[in-house]
């Protein structure tokens, strides 16, 4: 159901199947992403809390759950998680953008710009990452190497600039 946005029912069975096997801890995971998917964040978090005090090496569940702590204004416990999951899983360049993107809306470029980088050391094609670095580069008075890169990034993914305004990447 949640691979088809059938979320109401996705909820619905990861209900059931947690009422008949409270230990079944993927079902507290795949609710969490379904939570997520409804934005209903603060719900979530107990589910991924739930997961990482059963399996505390997995990256994706510390992933999301800072991305919901990030979600409900809490950017300290949201890049503490982001940088437990990046711990755990450091190949992974969309754990490192987001984690740029939060320093990015502190003001803290160049830790920003640190992150950037390393997810396009990665994957040099990862757009948001490009874009971000971009938005540094021409904020920061590089405006060849800033329009450079937002320009590799509105390439590699169309409507790249409206995802990132609306993430706070002006």
């Amino acid at each position: 159901y949640r691979q088809t946005q059938l979320l109401a029912l996705a909820l619905e069975d990861f209900n059931a199947a947690i009422h008949a096997d409270p230990a079944l801890i993927d079902a507290y995971g795949d609710r969490g992403v379904t939570l997520t998917a409804l934005g209903r964040f603060s719900d979530a978090i107990p589910d991924f809390t739930r997961v990482i005090e059963a399996h505390p090496q997995l990256a994706y569940a510390y992933y999301n759950r800072g991305i919901c702590y990030e979600l409900i204004g809490l950017a300290d416990l949201a890049l503490e998680d982001i940088t437990r999951s990046i711990e755990i899983e450091p190949r992974a360049e969309f754990r490192y953008e987001r984690r740029g993107t939060i320093y990015f809306r502190r003001k803290q470029f160049d830790l920003a710009l640190a992150d950037y980088e390393r997810a396009l050391v990665i994957n040099p094609q990862y757009a948001p990452a490009l874009y971000g670095r971009g938005t540094i580069r021409l904020k920061t008075g590089d405006l060849a190497g800033g329009g450079a890169d937002v320009a590799a990034a509105q390439h590699f993914q169309a409507g790249i600039a409206v995802e990132m305004s609306r993430a706070g990447v002006r």
